[in-house]
């Protein structure tokens, strides 16, 4: 082999002046995700990133299922088979084909399943206890914006070594969605069942 034939194996390949349209068709599949129901998804930062899926409100009981990788000349999608595409054509192509495996099928019904359920959440203040939180009053405190005020009720968890409510509860975390309790009363004088007034804070990672 000559030195002219290996020319095109040392000589860099000049970045994609595509890449942030690339980027903007993962954008897209992830907006598609998050108005599909009962699913949410994000994506990480990085020239490596992943997306991931979730329970609609529920942004810590998820999973990574994609990762991406930003290449000079394309982006590769870790699936198989691997391969890089440089257009957005492609791009969009290898993403619909994974969208319509029964895997990811199966995925997005087992997440708007349990969108469906209870959510065992945590009522911070002198001590910590165990609370469920409705399925309901997770999706009032996911949709309220950054600031805003949400009644909602919580009751404890019947657990082995779950103490008592705190008198004076400050925080609920609640898979993944964090809020300031502003009020808290005992239902119908029930001390295991408490409304609360709370204001949503920035979700957790």
């Amino acid at each position: 082999m000559s030195s002219h034939d290996f020319k095109d194996l040392v000589t860099p390949r000049q970045p994609a002046h595509n890449i942030s349209n690339l980027l903007r068709v993962i954008d897209e599949f992830v907006k598609a995700l998050n108005e599909n129901g009962e699913v949410g998804a994000a994506l990480g930062d990085g020239s490596t990133f992943y997306l991931k899926v979730y329970p609609k409100y529920r942004p810590n009981r998820g999973a990574n299922i994609l990762s991406f990788y930003v290449k000079p000349n394309g982006i590769q999608v870790r699936i198989e088979p691997l391969r890089i595409d440089e257009t957005e054509e492609a791009l969009r192509e290898t993403l619909v084909n994974f969208a319509r495996t029964d895997a990811f099928q199966e995925t997005l019904q087992d997440l708007r399943d349990m969108a469906k359920w209870s959510v065992e959440a945590i009522l911070d203040g002198e001590s910590r206890v165990y609370v469920e939180v409705t399925a309901e009053d997770q999706e009032k405190l996911g949709k309220a914006e950054e600031g805003n005020e949400v009644e909602l009720t919580v009751k404890r968890i019947a657990l082995t070594g779950n103490g008592k409510m705190p008198e004076n509860p400050e925080k609920l975390f609640s898979a993944g969605l964090v809020a300031t309790v502003t009020s808290a009363t005992a239902v119908q004088g029930d001390p295991d069942v408490l409304a609360l007034k709370v204001k949503k804070e920035k979700d957790a990672d």
